[in-house]
């Protein structure tokens, strides 16, 4: 408190002095004291933040823990604590009002600046991972920490990820990037996230993935209606544009972490099936690319960037994406097409006949070995009957004096 009391106090008297009050601060690698000073008045705004000086004491402070977290000299262990710290905050203090009024969320910079945190913070947790992984000891308060970042970020991102889809940068009193910035947080998660956390992450960023897609066909709905009003062409508006670019980095970032989620699985089936009805469909006055088939030619596209990756997921959704290819809209079959393409089916068949000759081949072996050993039992059996029969005999023996 104290120092707190230090900081405002030199907010309206220079600042330099300022400045120098709080990279004194950074001396002593007091990480969790900066993410408290830049969290409330950067991320989210504060209808009743009353102190003087908390906008510019939350941005010095960002500011510094952003280029702190990029620093190779600055341990992993403080990096991967600024980002846990962070989210805590993220995750707790998110006004539930965001929801309808987006002027209290932070603007670009200061997402550009979790953005920053996150990249950095998660890329340390990776490398403390693999030194725990490798260690002879590993430190049971660096596995603490890891579990609790990583859960800490899955409560933030539930928390976030609702509300900045709704972002539209026309919107009085929000500014541009916040969305950006997100997505590039999402993308961050790409390969980073433990074993562990795999299927909760994939859990969030899957209901993530599925509010964005109720989101962009809301808004497109509603672009729809106003163009049969005004009986001119309904042109994609920035709020459906901003959730179909969550739902896409959504789904890279779960398919890249675990390809056979089944959440994810069901969704794309669910995008594809009403691709292929609105295909068959004529086109109505007042509507341009139906919003289905819009995300499905995302996804697609999506899909042969991650070439080498996503292939068993492909193979999961031939048989929606073999409807796409016959039925769909001529740059939906082209885009279907091209996905069925990655995977080379013939080879997959021959393959897994391989694989399964290869198991049948291991059975068979497994089979006559246990009919030998079942016969060296049966044999050891016939000899231990025999020796239990001369002992027996040999003890009679010894009872009558006859040895």
């Amino acid at each position: 408190e104290p120092t707190l009391s230090f900081f405002f106090f030199f907010c309206n008297v220079s600042d330099r002095v300022f400045r120098c009050c709080i990279y004194f601060v950074l001396v002593f690698w007091c990480f969790g004291m900066y993410v408290f000073l830049s969290s409330p008045p950067s991320m989210i705004r504060s209808k009743d933040s009353k102190i003087e000086g908390s906008t510019l004491l939350g941005y010095e402070a960002a500011t510094i823990l952003t280029d702190a977290v990029q620093k190779p000299t600055v341990p992993s262990v403080c990096k991967a604590y600024v980002l846990r710290c962070a989210f805590r905050v993220l995750a707790d203090e998110w006004p539930a009002s965001v929801e309808t009024d987006l002027r209290l969320l932070g603007d670009g910079y200061t997402f550009q600046s979790l953005s920053t945190m996150m990249k950095h913070g998660v890329k340390a947790a990776r490398q403390m991972q693999m030194t725990i992984a490798t260690a002879a000891t590993p430190d049971l308060v660096e596995q603490a920490l890891l579990q609790q970042l990583w859960d800490t970020i899955c409560q933030g991102l539930d928390a976030m990820l609702p509300a900045v889809s709704q972002v539209d940068a026309t919107q009085e009193g929000v500014r541009s990037g916040v969305l950006d910035e997100v997505l590039e947080m999402v993308k961050s998660l790409q390969s980073k996230v433990p074993a562990s956390s795999v299927e909760v992450i994939c859990g969030t960023l899957s209901a993530s993935a599925n509010h964005s897609l109720m989101q962009a066909k809301a808004a497109a709905l509603k672009a729809s209606e106003a163009a049969r009003e005004r009986r001119e062409p309904a042109e994609a508006s920035s709020q459906e544009n901003a959730s179909l670019n969550l739902l896409i980095s959504c789904i890279s970032t779960v398919l890249s972490l675990d390809p056979k989620t089944v959440q994810m699985k069901d969704l794309c089936k669910t995008i594809f099936a009403a691709a292929t009805v609105e295909s068959q469909e004529s086109n109505t006055f007042g509507s341009t690319v139906p919003i289905h088939i819009l995300a499905s030619l995302r996804i697609c596209q999506e899909l042969r960037k991650m070439s080498g990756v996503v292939e068993p997921f492909v193979v999961s959704m031939y048989s929606s994406l073999c409807s796409l290819a016959v039925t769909g809209t001529p740059n939906l079959r082209a885009a279907a097409g091209g996905v069925l393409g990655m995977v080379d089916i013939g080879e997959m068949i021959h393959q897994t006949q391989q694989s399964l000759e290869q198991a049948e081949s291991r059975a068979d072996a497994a089979e006559a070995r246990c009919k030998e050993l079942s016969e060296s039992l049966e044999e050891a059996n016939k000899r231990n009957d025999l020796l239990d029969r001369q002992f027996a005999a040999v003890s009679a023996g010894s009872t009558l004096g006859l040895t």
